[in-house]
């Protein structure tokens, strides 16, 4: 009977390491799920916040050229080897002088041309969308 005791003790014993170590692994693979799942949050945050400083680039690029000659009509600019941890990283510059009746008033009063900028920006692979991001904006200005 002393032998049927330790018997059932070691076995009871046996059951809540078991319980135990599940536990642990179910710890341990939750906290390994949400530090991966931050990492790519992180990692997008820095690829927007990078596709946003090339847009801001775009702009400053555009209004400098504007200033340099009213004939700049745009470029496109690849940035690729700047930024060489991304697949790709390009500018798409588009500048077009406004014809109409509100640009021509604008522009008679102070002799000054009115362009209508459009800039693209995009960071990533093309083929692989999930992982592009892309930012643009389309402004005017005055030469």
């Amino acid at each position: 009977m002393i032998q049927s005791t330790r018997r059932r003790r070691r076995g009871a014993v046996l059951i809540a390491v078991l319980a135990c170590l599940m536990i642990c692994a179910s710890l341990t693979a939750t906290a390994l799920h949400q530090s991966l799942r931050s990492r790519r949050e992180t990692k997008n945050s820095l690829r927007v916040r990078q596709t946003e400083l090339l847009l801001q680039a775009g702009m400053r690029r555009a209004t400098q050229q504007l200033q340099i000659s009213s004939e700049y009509s745009g470029e496109h600019w690849d940035v690729s080897e700047a930024l060489a941890e991304w697949d790709a990283a390009n500018l798409q510059i588009e500048c077009t002088r406004l014809e109409g009746l509100q640009a021509d008033q604008d522009a008679t009063e102070t002799n000054d041309s009115l362009f209508e900028v459009s800039i693209v920006a995009t960071l990533g692979n093309a083929e692989l969308l999930d992982h592009q991001i892309q930012r643009s904006t389309t402004f005017t200005i005055r030469e």
